[in-house]
């Protein structure tokens, strides 16, 4: 029998929710909680999703230490769901999962679901992954559920950086702004202002590498404010790591000289920042099973909360 065939009849369908997600920035990976599927014989799993590259992601299903058969052979479909119960982008394998193994998916276009298809598949920043199974050779139909969440550890900072006496900033300098996070005070990400050391004398913003290890992603837009307080030259980055140092050049100093009154009122030069910065998750956990009723029981299904 193919999948096609038992979709209204898996023996189990963990549900996924993944909030605070308005971009996909992870720094390496998002674990989901770990669920047990009785029905194919208490096995232990979890999903884990992360990107590829910048226009790509993808899940892998792992199959954790546990007290089943050393191989379970399983039919399985994931797929994302609306808030109306609309499924799309579906994956399906058959695959002979063995104790501590895992099988990865073809990966998803994240433009097509974080971008093109936001208003379907990304209500309030919530993403909702479907994923079935069923056991080879089983003829048990009984509908097991689980559900569970897990919100992104994601903070937008918007913010305006007013640099004072810009005429007189010359190459060798610099100017730092620390990105202080809203959460517990500490500093993950840090801008410094300088010119490049040529005749352009470029201005440029230096999002330095981490020095501690600690790994983020971050997507910014920034914004250079003319003398009516409106943005006139902007730099966007979606996809960005803290691994190594990111630079982002703007327009010349001369230019900025030369435009004097457009640009620099009272000799003020003004940006305008707005920073998503990703560190991981702030919880993930399970938030309850639903169970099929045994015969001797009426009809439906029972809850276990966790």
């Amino acid at each position: 029998m193919t999948i096609g065939d038992k979709k209204k009849s898996a023996n189990f369908t963990f549900i996924w929710e993944i909030s605070n997600c308005p971009n996909l920035l992870i720094p390496r990976k998002v674990i989901s909680p770990t669920f047990v599927v009785e029905s194919l014989e208490s096995s232990r799993w979890h999903l884990s999703l992360f990107t590829v590259c910048e226009e790509q992601f993808t899940f892998s299903i792992h199959r954790e230490n546990d007290l089943g058969s050393e191989h379970i052979l399983i039919d399985y479909d994931l797929s994302f769901v609306s808030p109306e119960g609309m499924s799309s982008h579906e994956r399906k394998c058959t695959f002979n999962f063995k104790k501590e193994s895992f099988c990865v998916n073809e990966p998803f276009c994240i433009p097509d679901i974080f971008v093109n298809r936001r208003l379907v598949f990304m209500v309030n920043d919530c993403l909702t992954v479907h994923f079935r199974m069923w056991k080879v050779g089983s003829l048990e139909s009984e509908p097991n559920f689980c559900y569970a969440s897990t919100r992104l550890a994601i903070e937008q900072r918007s913010f305006f950086w007013r640099v004072r006496n810009f005429s007189t900033f010359g190459r060798g300098q610099e100017l730092t702004y620390p990105i202080e996070s809203i959460v517990n005070g500490d500093v993950p990400l840090v801008m410094i202002l300088s010119l490049t050391n040529d005749e352009s004398e470029t201005i440029r913003i230096k999002f330095p590498a981490s020095k501690d290890g600690r790994l983020i992603v971050f997507s910014f837009r920034i914004c250079m404010l003319h003398n009516k307080g409106k943005n006139s030259y902007a730099k966007i980055r979606e996809v960005n790591f803290n691994s190594q140092d990111l630079f982002v050049d703007f327009v010349s100093k001369e230019r900025i000289l030369r435009e004097t009154r457009f640009w620099l009122p009272d000799d003020v030069l003004t940006f305008r920042c707005e920073i998503e910065i990703g560190s991981g998750t702030s919880y993930s956990r399970i938030d309850c099973y639903r169970y099929s009723l045994t015969q001797n029981s009426a009809p439906g299904l029972s809850d276990a909360h966790v």
